[in-house]
């Protein structure tokens, strides 16, 4: 839900919320009560605050990091700038719209202030349209689940480590031998694998157009004297430990056990020559 305006009666909520103990001392509250009204600004900053991954969340990490203050010192900061934000509106209301709305900033303001805040900070400025790029979860069960929402990003698993690069940026991911991956609608995204990675399910890996996905591997993963020096040859080692599930989603084996299910991706379409580009070993 996203909106261009408050109405007095949700301004004055905000109002009395940001006055209270808990708002005063969790500012994420109340960009997420902002962000309940369908302010896309606050819902940006709700981000930055709660994901890390997000590209207001690298600002407000790479902020905290070259600043060298304390954590008090820094949530201060960031209280100030949500009051601040909450007075901007304030002064806003003064002349209201005719219906009697309050305007909120727009999406082209959101970029800008990411775009200021990013090359303030030293963080190279990326399309703020996607503001959250990757979210990651630890399940009840045990497993893991990684939902990119930003293309171009690099997902690394190996044994007893995980991690998202962005850019120049990698943010580690807790482990976990079983893991879900949902890459629908993104494109460019690279799927590194090393030896003892468990077990992966990717749901929208792209395999054909120019955009395509990249799934890496080590070359030794798929037989003994295999190297990185014959890249066809290591795609048809993979390619024989390769077979379709019952609903033909392709499962890629590795000697270690590690398996790689890529839903809504057959072993026929891994084997077009004009996929091979799909593949990288190491």
């Amino acid at each position: 839900m996203s909106a261009t305006s408050l109405t007095p009666e949700q301004l004055a909520q905000v109002e009395v919320a940001a006055k209270t103990p808990a708002y005063a001392a969790n500012p994420a509250l109340i960009w997420q009560l902002l962000a309940s009204f369908g302010d896309q600004y606050a819902e940006a900053a709700y981000v930055g605050l709660t994901n890390q991954f997000s590209l207001y969340g690298q600002v407000i990490a790479y902020s905290n990091f070259v600043s060298g203050v304390s954590s008090q010192s820094k949530l201060a900061d960031m209280q100030a700038v949500a009051q601040g934000y909450v007075a901007i509106l304030e002064t806003a209301a003064d002349q209201p719209n005719p219906d009697g709305t309050i305007s909120l900033p727009t999406t082209t303001q959101i970029e800008l202030n990411y775009y200021n805040a990013s090359i303030k900070v030293g963080v190279s400025p990326l399309n703020a349209i996607d503001l959250s790029m990757a979210e990651a979860f630890d399940n009840l069960d045990g497993s893991g689940s990684v939902t990119l929402y930003a293309s171009g990003l690099t997902v690394t698993s190996a044994s007893g480590g995980e991690s998202i690069t962005v850019g120049a940026d990698t943010f580690a991911l807790n482990p976990h031998s079983v893991e879900t991956v949902t890459a629908s609608g993104t494109t460019s995204d690279v799927f590194v694998h090393s030896p003892g990675f468990g077990q992966e399910t990717i749901t929208g890996f792209d395999a054909t157009g120019a955009s395509h996905d990249l799934l890496q591997f080590n070359a030794s993963a798929f037989g003994s004297g295999l190297t990185a020096a014959n890249q066809n040859a290591d795609w048809q080692a993979l390619l024989s430990d390769t077979a379709n599930n019952s609903a033909g989603a392709a499962v890629i084996t590795d000697i270690y056990g590690d398996s790689l299910t890529l839903t809504g991706v057959s072993k026929t379409t891994l084997s077009a020559a004009a996929n091979a580009a799909d593949f990288k070993f190491v």
